[in-house]
């Protein structure tokens, strides 16, 4: 067999393809990703704030409340929806939950500087993710799964993979 003139006589036919490798476009020096820390932060932030409101109005009801403990789990599973509401505006407006907020941390669009629009950021990654999670065995799985990705080279959990988002430091 004669090697073709782009060959060197020595080469390998049998060796690997050989290919330049780039860096992901999630690692923008101008601004670097977010800490797996600060995230976890942010997480354990948003759920004390929630956590916080929901003893504010149970803790009353229970002592001062004649009604019964079902009527008082309805009503503390209700007065969550404006801190949901709320959390769900400030994602739609900034990209933020009060907890990124706080650790100085947004969720951009994977691949660019900007925000993640509300597509991605409220539908992609929280009500699919969450759909995914009451998934019976599949979603016990998934959501185990999902926070480990993050120990990844681009520090995206699964939902960030599946709403094509990354969380950055903010601007």
């Amino acid at each position: 067999m004669v090697p073709s003139p782009a060959e060197p006589e020595d080469a390998n036919p049998y060796a690997a393809p050989k290919a330049r490798v780039q860096q992901p476009q999630a690692f923008d020096e101008e601004r670097p990703l977010a800490s797996r820390l600060s995230r976890l932060f942010a997480i354990i932030l948003d759920s004390l704030l929630a956590m916080a409101l929901l003893a504010a109005l149970v803790i009353p009801m229970t002592i001062f409340s004649s009604a019964g403990e079902e009527a008082i789990a309805a009503i503390a599973m209700i007065s969550v929806v404006p801190f949901m509401v709320l959390q769900f505006v400030l994602i739609w407006k900034r990209s933020q939950t009060l907890g990124k907020i706080i650790m100085k941390i947004r969720i951009d669009e994977y691949g660019s500087n900007r925000r993640a629009g509300p597509l991605k950021a409220i539908v992609l990654r929280s009500i699919v993710a969450g759909a995914i999670s009451s998934i019976p065995i599949v979603g016990l799985l998934f959501t185990i799964i999902n926070p480990l990705f993050i120990f990844g080279q681009e520090r995206r959990c699964l939902h960030d993979h599946i709403a094509g988002t990354v969380v950055r430091v903010a601007p």
